[in-house]
């Protein structure tokens, strides 16, 4: 094997508004922006990064131009989970590997993101609904600083993707030879949200939980049943699971902390992504 998925980068949410999106995420989570506004015309969006400092880990696009697609997601899907990047070792040899396997790739015009043209993206179609970029190196990353208002951000860093698909080893296998990625855990079911679920990443590091859905009447299954197989959540880090909810119901968000510890945002708080906070020993 040539290449290797080493990390997960960041994952993109599709919004309506930009500086909506912008205010809610250092308001609600003490995120802040690691980047400056960018604009591309070629691809229709304006695109901001935001994360910790040390971390940048959640790309946010507006659209700009009604034809594109980005604007045809939004449109059509409603905010939410749009890409999701992961980074390679080999990125000539990752291409030159997808191309001889067929492998359909999301293409654009040349030079429109000059600071990510060592990047591959693979049509959401060549998967189970997952817009996958593959790029050789992590988001450049500054010092670690105080989140907005001067608190410390809540999220830490990104963890995993979650995604919903109607045939779990099918999905599997495709995620597994596709991207070189290794079953960690399989034979995974849970009876209260009424799915079953396949866990891949690389060595014992869990980088997406592929979940099956077999109850319609729960909201995994509505999911499936309206949207089709997409990114479902997308998992992060936190100090204190517990402590990060109640600061976010505290600045107006919706949250909520299961039996188990794990707390949840709701996606109407998060522009359409649902999130998943994890404690740092369930995290990568």
């Amino acid at each position: 094997m040539s290449w290797r998925i080493t990390d997960i980068s960041y994952v993109s949410v599709a919004v309506n508004n930009l500086e909506t999106a912008v205010a809610d995420f250092k308001r609600l989570y003490g995120l802040e922006e690691v980047s400056s506004v960018s604009v591309s015309r070629p691809y229709g969006w304006l695109r901001i990064v935001m994360g910790n400092g040390a971390e940048c880990f959640q790309e946010i696009l507006q659209p700009t131009n009604e034809t594109l697609p980005l604007a045809r997601f939004v449109r059509d899907k409603g905010e939410g989970i749009y890409v999701t990047s992961f980074v390679v070792d080999n990125l000539e040899e990752c291409a030159r590997e997808l191309r001889a396997k067929g492998v359909r790739f999301a293409t654009g015009p040349e030079g429109a993101r000059p600071e990510r043209v060592s990047a591959v993206w693979i049509h959401p179609r060549a998967t189970t609904g997952v817009y996958v970029e593959l790029t050789e190196h992590l988001l450049q990353r500054g010092a670690p600083a105080a989140g907005a208002a001067g608190s410390a951000p809540l999220l830490k860093e990104l963890s995993y993707l979650a995604v919903v698909v109607r045939d779990l080893k099918a999905a599997t296998k495709l995620y597994q030879d596709m991207l070189h990625l290794d079953l960690i855990r399989d034979g995974l079911k849970d009876e209260e949200f009424g799915y079953e679920a396949t866990q891949i990443g690389i060595g014992d590091r869990m980088l997406m939980e592929i979940q099956h859905p077999y109850d319609e009447s729960k909201p995994m299954g509505r999911f499936l049943k309206n949207r089709g197989e997409a990114p479902y959540f997308a998992s992060f880090v936190v100090d204190d699971p517990k402590q990060a909810v109640e600061t976010i119901q505290s600045r107006g968000g919706t949250a909520l902390l299961t039996g188990s510890g794990i707390g949840w945002i709701h996606p109407k708080s998060y522009h359409g992504q649902m999130v998943e906070l994890i404690p740092r020993h369930l995290g990568r």
